[in-house]
């Protein structure tokens, strides 16, 4: 598993952050360009302060996306 932490803002507004595992590829936004999926997995989520074991996100929904380096605080705001 090559699993990041990231942070993803939805077009409604809605902020989430947990982990994807983004596989073979060495970037966020490879992984994220990628046409064989129309979802994205992300585990170990918090999501406006509720926290869940795993999500699923229409990547058709995402405004904008960022890593969180080791050692930021998991947090689910811009």
């Amino acid at each position: 598993m090559n699993a990041r932490t990231v942070s993803i803002g939805l077009c409604d507004g809605t902020v989430i952050a947990g982990k994807i595992n983004i596989g073979n590829t060495r970037r966020l936004s490879d992984f994220l360009n990628r046409q064989d999926n129309l979802f994205i997995v992300l585990f170990d989520v918090t999501e406006g302060g509720k926290e869940s074991s795993v999500v699923f996100v229409n990547k058709q929904q995402i405004v904008w996306a960022r890593p969180v380096e080791d050692g930021q605080p998991l947090t689910s705001e811009m």
